[in-house]
């Protein structure tokens, strides 16, 4: 499939929007995707640290960590960090951070060291400090980033500056990118790339990368920004309406919805396989 086409990428978005208007409503779905508005994202983030604690939630962001780093225990770190200058939290380091954990958590040091989560965590909120430390406030954090996402060479490459972080790889660095109001970033993740693939948009090869660059050919194809476009793709591969259909659903109906949604959109995919 040549990606570059944009008659047939506008197409591909426009249909996948459609099916979710005939799932949820055009109401509901502008309610979710406007979740991504960059002034509203921007507001939840008004100093440096709390972008530094955000990109410490992205270092969790997998099913594996999130079960050793849970919620709960993440929301007591959280408060910690918030009000520790990132200076003294890139001077103490792994040592400081373990403190934390054990005084807010009640997790021993050993109880620590025998999950290699903890580890990656740590050792990810420490370089973690250290990035955003450069930078006096948010604001200037944000004008760094704006400058540096112009072409989606220039935003891969800013992506790749968080890879250096430990635990943070190029979809999660994207993902915190997108959550802190950038919306010039989707994230290439497994729903991306598995339905990118299917479409043949794709091969096998460095599929982050790809299916970031299809993001952007179709944000362009479609005059709405990436992360809109990433929105649409990720809620009917996923099945997942979070802000709004399945926001009162009990765990039974909500896996059963998702599940019926997802094969709605999988008919849909066959259609344009077939068709090409």
């Amino acid at each position: 499939m040549d990606c570059e086409n944009e008659d047939h990428l506008k197409n591909l978005v426009q249909s996948t929007r459609t099916l979710l208007e005939n799932i949820g409503g055009t109401e509901l779905l502008q309610k979710e995707l406007d979740y991504y508005q960059p002034n509203k994202l921007r507001a939840k983030f008004p100093t440096i640290n709390h972008v530094h604690v955000r990109l410490c939630d992205s270092i969790r962001n997998t099913q594996r960590m999130r079960l050793v780093i849970t919620d709960s225990r993440f929301e007591l770190i959280a408060k910690q960090l918030l009000n520790c200058p990132l200076d003294l939290i890139c001077h103490r380091g792994i040592e400081f951070i373990t403190e934390v954990i054990r005084i807010n958590c009640q997790l021993p040091d050993d109880a620590q060291e025998r999950r290699r989560s903890w580890h990656i965590f740590k050792c990810g909120v420490v370089q973690a400090a250290h990035y955003p430390s450069v930078f006096g406030s948010a604001k200037q954090f944000y004008h760094y980033v704006d400058s540096n996402v112009q072409t989606m060479d220039e935003a891969w490459n800013l992506a790749l500056e968080l890879d250096a972080i430990k635990g943070i790889g190029p979809p999660l660095a994207c993902d915190f990118l997108k959550e802190i109001g950038v919306d010039r970033y989707g994230k290439p993740d497994v729903h991306i790339k598995r339905t990118f693939s299917k479409l043949k948009l794709i091969n096998n090869i460095n599929q982050d990368r790809g299916a970031f660059e299809v993001l952007w050919q179709m944000a362009s194809a479609s005059n709405c920004a990436p992360a809109v476009v990433d929105k649409i793709f990720w809620m009917a591969s996923s099945g997942r309406w979070d802000r709004t259909l399945d926001k009162e659903l009990a765990a039974g109906p909500k896996s059963m919805a998702r599940t019926h949604r997802k094969q709605r959109f999988n008919t849909l995919l066959d259609q344009f396989t077939r068709e090409n």
